[in-house]
Order: C-alpha cells, then sequence, then structure tokens
C-alpha cells in the first residue's frame, strides 16, 4: 500500500503581540526597563513527520520556540524582546531542540 502524501509544512511571516528584534536596541524607542533573559524551547521528532522536508520542520519549529518566548515575556510584562538568538542542538536520532531566546524590555511611551 503506497504511503498517503504528507501535509505540507510551510512556515509564514511570524506576527506577535510584541515587536521581536534580532538587534541589541529598538530604533526609534528608549527602553525604560529591561526585564530579563526570556526563552522557548520546542523538541521535535522527525519520525512525526518522516516525508516532510527537514528544513520545513525545523521553520516551523523556530516560529513555536519563539511564540513559546513570546508567551513568556508577555507574563513578565515586556513590550519587547531585544537580541533574538536561536540554539538548536540534537537530542536523539532523528529529534532535534531549538530554543528562542532574547531580552525582554519594556520601552518608554
Amino acid at each position: 500500500m503506497p504511503l498517503p502524501e504528507p501535509v505540507p509544512i510551510t512556515a509564514g511571516f511570524p506576527r506577535h503581540d510584541i515587536p521581536v528584534l534580532t538587534l541589541d536596541s529598538f530604533p526609534g524607542r528608549q527602553i525604560s526597563g529591561v526585564l530579563g533573559a526570556v526563552e522557548g524551547c520546542v523538541t521535535r521528532s522527525r519520525e512525526l513527520s518522516p516525508r516532510a522536508d527537514l528544513s520545513d520542520i525545523l521553520a516551523v519549529t523556530r516560529q513555536d520556540a519563539v511564540d513559546a518566548m513570546v508567551a513568556l515575556a508577555l507574563r513578565v510584562g515586556a513590550d519587547a524582546v531585544l537580541g533574538l538568538r536561536f540554539d538548536t542542538s540534537a537530542i536523539s536520532d532523528g529529534a532535534s531542540e531549538v530554543c528562542a531566546y532574547g531580552t525582554a524590555v519594556t520601552l518608554a511611551p
């Protein structure tokens, strides 16, 4: 019996409730407070979608990690996250963890 066609996994341009920048400053805005580091980590197994393209899986996983990081930033009262970075590591054969991290800040009005 043939395998079913895989469901396409596509990553879009993410929109968040607060700005998330790779910059260490916010152009045109003044930082009024630094709340600290925020992180979001997601683990994925390629076995969940063996026929999907690995780069698509990782793109969606990175977005999910950023979503988790933003959720934490909102819980601590952040207006933005600066210095977004990613860390990816292999946990086992076919499984990887992606962490998104940055600095939660408040902005002056």
